[in-house]
């Protein structure tokens, strides 16, 4: 058996789904408490007769409420995104009756309740300006300032100094000259100075800026960039310094709770999916084993996240000795980058080509995404030979959870000729990751694999 070198990245270090640094949870915990007052005295001064009973009632649906504007990612800044705010709230307020009624809780007061609705429209976002105002005003007198770490030419570093400390309340902590300090020793030099948020200010090529991103995120750390350099992981309008943009870079949205909600739906989706297929599942196992000598299921070794090893699990399409004849077939692979691909493969059997063109060979790993090693949708898993040929911003897609489908293969699957754009789909997926766009995903799957688009 081929054997492979250890796979040991220094980017196995992060993990999207859990946060290394405390001060994440510090950032938030202002807001936290500034919304929960802010919807207690709603409900209180909507209902000052309330008995002490009715207390649990109005502590539900403010922590609903503020449930629904976490998971739009309203705590992660403390400058105040009202439009995120005005969404979050509202989607609460519709909620709210829905629950009550499932949950057989005493029915709310019509005129009450919509009052309350247009006080939380007004009260939290004022409450949030407020506080925001409040603590500009205490940076400027050097109170709170957050600490920042800049990436600078010399001749910039005072005029980016006086703007950071005078108008954006921040403390520089470290300062790197223009060209030094990429990669991995520039975090180490932030991690040592205790910032917060990093500023650049200077030219990065897409990959390494996109790389930066990811390790300082993965620690809590913010990212700023002055660099004309522009892509696609910039969500919101940019402010602007002398006529140049600030992007900010968000944490991705397949980040901490979300992660967990989505491995929920995962599990729920794959074990309906399971009974309702398994009659199907039983006439294709015995269908391949009719068509050729050799067991019904694949495993093969696969890199998952963090770059632990797992066996996924695949119908078998191909003849028992493939693996043995891939090497005398590498001459013509058609794949790219580190990947092996051959349209007429010789060594597919009869019922395994039926089962590739509609992807049916990949539905065992349904069992994958049940044990926790797979997702529904993510980038998809790689096997060990293919990962030690990854450049460093490429093993990215490793971050999370790999998947059966993904937006690479909706994209185009094996019509997409550059690997390098296929990770490019990972890491878009990574960085706008949501509910709807795994539910769009799986929807698009189903009709690439009907109409053979790219197998």
């Amino acid at each position: 058996m081929e054997q492979h070198a250890p796979i040991t990245p220094a980017l196995w270090g992060l993990d999207l789904r859990m946060p290394k640094r405390s001060h994440i949870l510090a950032g938030s915990l202002p807001l936290l408490l500034l919304d929960g007052l802010s919807l207690l005295w709603v409900w209180i001064l909507v209902y000052p007769q309330s008995p002490v009973v009715r207390l649990e009632l109005i502590g539900f649906n403010t922590l609903t409420t503020m449930l629904i504007l976490a998971l739009l990612g309203g705590y992660r800044r403390n400058r105040p995104n009202l439009l995120k705010l005005w969404v979050g709230i509202f989607l609460a307020f519709a909620l709210i009756p829905l629950v009550h009624l499932a949950g057989g809780f005493e029915q709310l007061n019509r005129a009450s309740f919509f009052m309350a609705w247009g006080l939380a429209l007004v009260l939290v976002p004022g409450a949030r300006l407020l506080f925001s105002k409040i603590m500009q005003r205490l940076r400027g007198y050097g109170i709170g300032q957050v600490p920042v770490y800049l990436v600078c030419s010399a001749q910039r570093l005072p005029l980016l100094q006086q703007w950071l400390t005078t108008e954006e309340g921040f403390k520089m902590v470290g300062y790197d000259p223009e060209g030094k300090g990429h990669g991995e020793e520039l975090v180490g030099k932030v991690l040592a100075a205790g910032a917060q948020e990093v500023l650049i200010d200077e030219e990065w090529a897409p990959e390494a800026l996109l790389l930066l991103y990811q390790q300082l995120s993965s620690m809590g750390i913010g990212l700023r960039s002055l660099s004309r350099t522009r892509g696609w992981w910039g969500r919101r309008m940019p402010q602007f310094f002398q006529g140049r943009p600030i992007l900010e870079f968000d944490r991705p949205a397949l980040f901490q709770a979300h992660f967990w909600i989505k491995r929920a739906i995962d599990k729920l989706i794959t074990a309906l999916g399971l009974l309702l297929i398994s009659p199907f599942l039983a006439l294709v196992a015995l269908l391949i084993k009719r068509d050729s000598p050799g067991p019904v299921f694949f495993t093969q070794t696969r890199v998952g996240v963090q770059g632990k090893l797992f066996k996924l699990y695949k119908f078998r399409s191909m003849y028992v000795d493939a693996e043995e004849r891939k090497q005398e077939l590498m001459n013509r692979n058609e794949g790219c980058g580190p990947l092996f691909k051959l349209k007429d493969d010789p060594r597919i059997t009869p019922i395994g080509s039926w089962l590739r063109r509609y992807s049916l060979d990949e539905l065992p790993q349904l069992i994958n995404v049940l044990k926790g090693e797979m997702s529904l949708v993510g980038p998809r898993p790689a096997l060990p030979a293919e990962v030690a040929q990854y450049s460093p911003w490429q093993r990215q897609r490793l971050l999370v959870l790999p998947g059966i489908t993904g937006l690479w293969q909706v994209s185009g699957r094996s019509d997409i000729p550059d690997f390098e754009d296929a990770v490019q789909c990972d890491l878009l997926y990574i960085q706008r990751w949501s509910l709807n766009l795994d539910l769009e995903i799986l929807w698009r799957t189903v009709g690439v694999v009907l109409k053979q688009k790219g197998a």
